[in-house]
């Protein structure tokens, strides 16, 4: 699939690292309401947000620092003080095109780096909202009656466990996912059984592809392919210009998007201080 080339500068970078903070606090405001007792917490900061889901949860760092606004001395000593306070390591996102002293700041304060993450991304226009899933694949969105049977899939296939507690992390958060606003969970079914899910959120003409899982018994027989294409068909009839996702380097999900068209456009670094 050809698709345009995206020049990956600071305008791009701004646009894109804004709509992950958002995703990233729009966790936290569904967790409030879903589960006020994990005490779920977002700080504002430089642009971005600091965000809190709690001890065992994947996503206790701050996101989009640097890019839409400066970063200061000052909002490092607020970030350090809102993980500490709730003992938690500090976790920052840092894309290559932030404020340099954000780079600087962390330096001098002996950040260490944990892993990189591959922002990828690629245009979208309107004629791939007519996309229909191969014959073999059905793909719906979940009503309101699969938010579990969804959050069932999905965890289980993140974590490759096949039972969970309730309460387990992976299960919370695929619920929380399927509670969230502008956010569209889609189920793939083989032979009417549930084979993966994933979504999909929309916002200022960006569309986040995320949560994909696929159920052992059905991996390599184009469930990811058929979901990746259902989104950026749902994405592209509502007016979205630009997809994004984010994906370990060198993972199966990288190479599932840049066979429909994405390329990575920056690798951010997690920097983490104890």
């Amino acid at each position: 699939m050809h698709t345009a080339t995206l020049f990956a500068d600071q305008s791009l970078a701004r646009r894109v690292e804004r709509s992950e903070a958002l995703h990233a606090a729009d966790y936290i405001t569904a967790m409030e309401q879903l589960t006020p007792e994990r005490s779920a917490a977002i700080l504002p900061v430089a642009g971005g947000y600091a965000i809190s889901m709690g001890a065992g949860f994947p996503m206790n760092r701050a996101v989009g620092l640097g890019l839409n606004e400066p970063i200061s001395a000052t909002d490092l000593d607020r970030i350090e003080e809102f993980y500490h306070s709730r003992n938690l390591s500090v976790e920052i996102e840092l894309c290559p095109l932030a404020d340099q002293m954000l780079v600087e700041l962390l330096n001098k304060r002996g950040y260490t780096l944990q892993r990189f993450l591959n922002m990828l991304a690629r245009p979208l226009i309107h004629a791939e909202a007519t996309h229909l899933p191969p014959p073999a694949i059905h793909i719906t969105t979940i009503g309101p009656g699969e938010v579990e049977l969804w959050a069932q899939v999905a965890a289980h296939s993140s974590v490759g466990l096949s039972a969970l507690p309730r309460d387990h992390w992976a299960l919370t958060l695929s619920r929380v996912t399927a509670h969230r606003p502008n956010v569209t969970c889609f189920m793939a079914w083989i032979d009417n059984k549930p084979a993966g899910g994933a979504a999909l959120l929309t916002r200022d003409g960006v569309a986040t592809l995320f949560s994909a899982s696929t159920l052992p018994t059905f991996r390599k027989r184009g469930v990811q392919a058929a979901l990746i294409r259902a989104r950026l068909a749902a994405a592209a009839a509502v007016g979205c210009d630009l997809a994004t996702m984010i994906a370990a380097p060198g993972n199966e999900s990288q190479r599932n998007m840049q066979r429909l068209g994405f390329q990575v456009v920056y690798t951010k670094s997690v920097m983490v201080r104890a």
